[in-house]
């Protein structure tokens, strides 16, 4: 196979781990033998967590925070890896560590900036673990899945600079030939 395509693919594969895992979090989720129903039974022979497991209504206001929890997860995952591999990409780029492209810079700086208000807003409480599957256009911000489709879209926008930078930079190696 050509270099240029396996210095491409190994970035992209890198990229799309975080991605690739919550895919085959979900996969596993529909096929998993441990059932809600047997969740609730397990939970049922705990004493600690006998009143939830007993209780329907219980039980699914505590999973919805379950679901929080991993939706919040998978925001920090994707960004942190999205800033990474424009860190990468830039770096291969510019053939430094420490010396940016201007997109690179600015997308890295404006995803730091969606992670900082995120965490923000879920320090104070401003998203709302209650609100997993809510669909209320008028409470976006204090949606998680909005949060979440935002971070994908971000992501989106990473790889697509990742490709670009990389057919349109030109290094040493290139230039000398």
């Amino acid at each position: 196979m050509n270099t240029s395509l396996w210095r491409l693919l190994a970035p992209i594969a890198i990229a799309l781990l975080p991605a690739l895992l919550h895919v085959i979090d979900k996969v596993l989720e529909t096929i998993s033998p441990i059932t809600k129903e047997t969740l609730r039974s397990l939970m049922v022979k705990d004493k600690r967590t006998r009143a939830i497991g007993e209780n329907e209504a219980l039980y699914e206001a505590v999973r919805t925070y379950f679901d929080f929890e991993r939706d919040c997860h998978f925001i920090f995952v994707l960004t942190v890896f999205g800033v990474l591999s424009l860190y990468a990409a830039q770096s291969e780029c510019t053939e430094s560590f420490v010396e940016f492209t201007a997109v690179t810079l600015i997308m890295i700086v404006i995803l730091l900036i969606f992670l900082g208000i995120f965490f923000v807003m879920l320090v104070n409480r401003k998203i709302e673990a209650a609100s997993v599957g809510a669909t209320d256009w008028w409470r976006r911000p204090t949606l998680i899945k909005w949060w979440k489709m935002v971070a994908l879209i971000a992501f989106g926008v990473v790889i697509i600079t990742d490709v670009v930078l990389h057919f349109s930079c030109v290094r040493t190696e290139d230039a000398g030939h």
